[in-house]
């Protein structure tokens, strides 16, 4: 048993279960699987290969669970078993979706296949569509949807993958006449509204929950079931009429046709509800990565995400059980049906308040959407398609700017950066549905609310983060502009002086010293004769600055240290004495330098050799060594 899936070497299924002849006389086998075999020995990587090996026996059913939700594509070999008896697998899944199986790399139809049918369809589940050990069939198969479990018939001939066929399920309630009524014209209007080929749309069932009697014709209240899934490929490799991505967009579009009203004409039905049942989640590396952050790797250390054997840890969650986690989550999502509201009016939760000139709102606009009976809609479009809400200044002089737009998620759509560019008063701003542009909701508009002048703060621009004691060292404290992030403009500094006063904090022993109050000029105040007496660490200064008026603001500066500073060192002083025994002339030059030095220090030394004499010795004395010429 093999999975085939992207995740198949970092999400864990083992413990696998596979129990022989299920029921009183029947016995399990616990397969744990391979260990990990990247150089990661503790809880970083963790890979493992998904291949796990059972001993079975001939002419017996195996019924198979895996601790994590299974692969969307799984691959199982019957070794050893050449002309020999089958075996019947039950595998178990907790979503039904249609499974489609490959002898090699052909498709085997299910038992349960409609053959009158012109196109790919099921019978109703049945026992009778289960695999007989008796069989010579190769890959004969059947899914049962009411219990979950997938029955495949293997001998061994030929590799069988199995594939699970994402599908959207949907359910659509509605007052039809049945006399009159047409399975093909809906499929036919489903796809025309969708813009895809009708042979994906399937009418699986009509559920009539009860009758309406008017004149001329009895009107019913009926549940449409509706499968949209590409047909079965002939071979394992073929490409599907819609893919996954495909499937996401049909889910988006039914769910907005519904919401903006749009899909009961599309129809021609009058429908009373829908509930969508989204495609099973089909995992991709770009989704495993942004999901978990990084996933861990162990060949590359100059690449992201790297975990070598000298950063092993023995704590902490295994990436195998992370990935597990989240394929459980997922598959949790993906067994939920979204019975879907229409909503009818949009609605503020959060008005927009404390709003500065140039600055985000301090409380960001929040809105959300009723339906005809006042109830909060939970969901409006899909996570792979929300509904937007753009933003319009009704009111007031300047423009909204930042991000004007928010989207739709779990009901609410929350705005995260919008400002006005002007002060003022009387401000009011509409709220509108713009996507989809088939949505009319009307308009929400805001309660009136005045915009503050450019908020203005100090900051420490200048500071030391290593300083000597009893060194001078210069602090500036900047007039800074908050909803530009940048030092206030000139035309921005109060009228009156602004003087501002430093404080030392969290000092043990330390003394601040000099002048520590100054006043502001073109916006900075510069404090250039600071001295600290004693070493610290981890302290900060803190800048208290107003004016005469009613500007007053506090910064603090970032943590800086004072270190010891000596005046005296230790000096090493070495005196050298040496001897030359050889030709004179190879040091004539050096001779020369030395009795110039000499002369000009005024001091007589014997009369030196000449070349032509006899070598003699010569010994320098430390004094004559103290003129020695740097070379």
């Amino acid at each position: 048993m093999e999975s085939m899936d992207i995740d198949t070497l970092d999400r864990r299924l083992s413990p696998v279960a596979v129990l022989a002849n299920p029921g009183t006389d029947g016995y399990i086998d616990l397969i744990n699987g391979p260990q990990d075999w990247s150089c990661c020995f503790g809880y970083a990587c963790q890979k493992r290969v998904s291949n796990f090996y059972a001993i079975v026996g001939t002419n017996m059913m195996y019924e198979i669970h895996l601790t994590s939700t299974p692969p969307l594509h799984m691959r199982y070999r019957l070794k050893h078993n050449e002309g020999g008896d089958p075996i019947l697998m039950k595998i178990f899944f907790p979503k039904p979706q249609r499974i489609d199986v490959f002898v090699g790399d052909r498709f085997v139809s299910p038992n349960n296949i409609d053959l009158t049918s012109d196109v790919f369809n099921l019978l109703p589940p049945d026992d009778s569509f289960i695999p007989s050990l008796s069989s010579q069939v190769e890959g004969e198969n059947y899914f049962d949807p009411n219990t979950g479990f997938l029955y495949i018939l293997m001998s061994g001939s030929e590799i069988i993958d199995y594939r699970i066929q994402p599908s959207v399920v949907t359910k659509i309630g509605a007052v039809i006449d049945m006399d009159n009524f047409f399975e093909g014209d809906v499929a036919g209007n489903i796809a025309a509204l969708l813009g895809v080929d009708p042979s994906l749309i399937r009418v699986t069932n009509v559920v009539r929950e009860g009758s309406v009697r008017r004149k001329r014709e009895t009107l019913e209240n009926v549940v449409l079931e509706i499968t949209i899934e590409a047909p079965p490929a002939t071979g394992i490799n073929d490409t599907l009429g819609i893919d996954y991505s495909g499937l996401l967009d049909v889910t988006s579009q039914l769910t907005n046709a519904f919401q903006d009203g749009s899909l009961g004409s599309s129809l021609a039905l009058n429908l009373t509800s829908v509930e969508i049942n989204e495609p099973i989640y089909v995992p991709t590396e770009a989704s495993l990565s942004s999901a978990l952050s990084c996933i861990p790797q162990d060949e590359d250390p100059s690449a992201e995400c790297y975990f070598g054997p000298d950063q092993n840890t023995l704590t902490g969650i295994p990436y195998s059980e992370a990935t597990q986690a989240l394929a459980a989550e997922r598959l949790e999502e993906n067994l939920k049906s979204s019975s879907l509201q229409v909503p009818s009016e949009l609605k503020i939760m959060t008005q927009p308040s404390q709003a500065f000139e140039l600055k985000a709102f301090g409380s960001q606009p929040k809105l959300y959407t009723v339906d005809q009976d006042g109830n909060m809609v939970a969901e409006l479009g899909t996570e792979n398609d929300p509904w937007i809400v753009s933003a319009a200044l009704s009111a007031g002089s300047g423009s909204l700017i930042n991000n004007v737009t928010c989207s739709f998620k779990n009901g609410y759509c929350e705005f995260e950066d919008l400002a006005i560019d002007t002060m003022g008063s009387g401000f009011t701003i509409d709220f509108e549905i713009t996507y989809p542009t088939t949505a009319s909701l009307g308009v929400a508009t805001s309660d009136a609310f005045a915009v503050g002048g450019r908020p203005l703060n100090v900051k420490v621009t200048a500071i030391p983060t290593l300083q000597p004691k009893d060194q001078p060292f210069t602090v500036n404290v900047t007039l800074w502009d908050d909803a530009l992030d940048q030092p206030a403009g000139s035309d921005k500094i109060p009228a009156t002086p602004v003087t501002c006063d430093l404080l030392l904090f969290e000092s043990t022993q330390g003394v601040l010293s000099g002048t520590t109050s100054a006043e502001m000029t073109d916006g900075v105040a510069t404090f250039d004769d600071l001295t600290i007496d004693n070493i610290e660490e981890g302290i900060y200064l803190g800048a208290y600055c107003e004016d005469t008026g009613d500007f007053y603001k506090v910064a603090m500066s970032q943590r800086f240290n004072i270190h010891s500073f000596p005046e005296t060192g230790m000096l090493q002083e070495t005196d050298t004495g040496f001897t030359y025994k050889g030709s004179a002339q190879y040091i004539e030059p050096v001779l020369n330098a030395f009795e110039s030095l000499m002369e000009q220090n005024s001091r007589r030394i014997e009369p030196r050799s000449t070349i032509e004499d006899a070598p003699k010795k010569l010994k320098l004395t430390s004094e004559m060594m103290a003129m020695w010429p740097q070379f």
